[in-house]
């Protein structure tokens, strides 16, 4: 997975560093998808803490949440949940982001979880 692609100041970016921001996006799931990354060992199996993910996902995708769901998906063993977590995103995540710098942060987790899984979040 590649995390230094994905990170980047989710303000009002001007355009060209938008565009720029836009084409690492699209190369990491372009990667992803062509070029099957191996799973990362030692995930965290913890329900707690997986069962903690989905919520958060419900609860909200914005800006100032984006550090820990990105901990959260390179650290837990989240492969039982994809389901969960797909309509946990659509249910709630996603439908609050009301403000451009939540919008790229929901991108964001959307596009790590479509790295982290590119046959099942797809």
């Amino acid at each position: 997975m590649e995390s230094t692609a994905l990170e980047s100041n989710h303000g009002s970016l001007p355009s060209t560093l938008q565009d720029e921001r836009y084409q690492k996006l699209r190369a990491a799931t372009l990667a992803a998808w062509h070029h099957k990354p191996d799973p990362p060992s030692k995930l965290d199996a913890n329900i707690k803490k997986n069962t903690g993910f989905v919520r958060k996902c419900r609860a909200s995708l914005a800006a100032d949440m984006l550090p820990q769901l990105r901990k959260d998906v390179e650290t837990l063993k989240l492969e039982k949940y994809i389901g969960e977590i797909v309509a946990a995103i659509l249910e709630g995540g996603i439908f609050k982001c009301r403000f451009t710098p939540d919008v790229n942060a929901a991108v964001d987790i959307i596009c790590l979880l479509h790295c982290r899984f590119p046959d099942t979040f797809t």
